[in-house]
């Protein structure tokens, strides 16, 4: 899964990469983290424009601070072993979603 910064201020901002597995249960995450967030499943060029992704990533920021995203981490993975599915997501894979959010200026997702 390929996202695509649409304006981006640095390298990072640029293209986050997921495995095609691994985008399901992030976007999972960050949409019950942020419900306000899309809900860029498809890879049709959805996403968020500038002001939506900063505004993620700082609810980002606050549920890993809270701890709140550690355990809707969790929760996705126990869902994914339950589904027979790899637990393909991470506070690291989160964290780095995050920062490419900050620095995307808006994404679409190919």
């Amino acid at each position: 899964m390929d996202v695509i910064g649409v304006d981006p201020i640095s390298e990072r901002g640029a293209h986050f990469r997921c495995h095609l597995w691994g985008w399901p249960p992030l976007w999972q995450t960050v949409s019950a983290l942020a419900p306000s967030a899309a809900s860029p499943h498809a890879h049709d060029g959805d996403g968020l424009d500038a002001s939506g992704s900063r505004a993620v990533a700082e609810r980002i920021d606050q549920a890993l601070n809270s701890g709140e995203a550690d355990t809707y981490v969790r929760v996705v993975r126990a869902q994914c072993r339950a589904a027979g599915l790899p637990e393909v997501i991470s506070i690291d894979d989160l964290k780095a979603f995050r920062d490419f959010l900050r620095e995307c200026g808006g994404f679409q997702v190919h």
